[in-house]
């Protein structure tokens, strides 16, 4: 039970509720303008075997309100729901089987309507994290410092494209000191879309591929781990369409 179907492999694999930076396909129909996506997600391992899966809902207007989860025996594993207001996201709140809040989301705007902060509280009131975005480009966040509210550490990220390959987007992520600690690079088709996303960090490597159908909807995609010279499949997620 987790935004976008990953607290199972949570500590393996650390995507992709939204927080800037990290991706999740999800977000362009509840920050974007893009309507009714996938209506179902499954999870499969390296050997074909499910598990997890989740059901979508959307509103009249085709934006996400919300998401339940099935663990791999198909039980309920809790929810996600979504509210907004003037046409904007407000509150992305986790849910547990029995109910009980785990985590929740507020979104703040500028007076213009630009996201410029997303704060996360865990069930029990306590702050978890504080987002401030500092930029966004075509609805991606470019742009962002991250503040644990109870240690009081801090991270953030900038991007920039690729001098030699303008169709690879750089992110890079700095320490509280600003030294940097690792790389993300997004790589894009001719038609703009993402199709890979390379995770660098120290002697770790992730990667993350895309795939389209001939409609230019994500159909599926997948994780892998560089293990020596090789790339070793974790999983992949399957989408589902009316």
């Amino acid at each position: 039970m987790k935004s976008k179907i990953v607290i199972l492999l949570l500590f393996s694999l650390p995507i992709f509720s939204y927080t800037p930076g990290k991706w999740s396909y999800l977000d362009r129909f509840t920050l974007g303008s893009e309507k009714s996506g996938p209506i179902s997600e499954t999870v499969k391992n390296r050997t074909g075997q499910t598990v997890y899966s989740a059901t979508y809902e959307y509103d009249g207007e085709g934006k996400l309100i919300s998401e339940k989860f099935l663990n791999m025996k198909g039980e309920p594993d809790g929810e996600i729901i979504y509210t907004y207001e003037n046409g904007k996201l407000k509150t992305e709140e986790l849910f547990a089987p029995d109910k009980t809040s785990q985590e929740k989301k507020t979104f703040l705007y500028t007076q213009s309507g630009t996201l410029k902060e997303i704060n996360v509280v865990l069930g029990n009131g306590k702050g978890l994290l504080r987002h401030r975005i500092i930029s966004i480009a075509n609805g991606f966040v470019s742009e962002c410092e991250t503040k644990w509210e109870e240690e009081g550490n801090q991270e953030s990220f900038s991007t920039k494209k690729d001098p030699l390959d303008e169709t690879i987007l750089i992110q890079e992520v700095f320490d509280e000191k600003k030294k940097s600690i690792g790389f993300i690079k997004y790589y894009h088709d001719a038609k703009g879309r993402l199709e890979k996303r390379e995770n660098l960090q120290g002697s770790s490597k992730r990667m993350q591929v895309l795939t389209y159908d001939e409609s230019g909807r994500l159909i599926s995609f997948s994780f892998h781990v560089k293990q020596d010279e090789n790339w070793v499949l974790l999983k992949t997620h399957y989408l589902g369409y009316k």
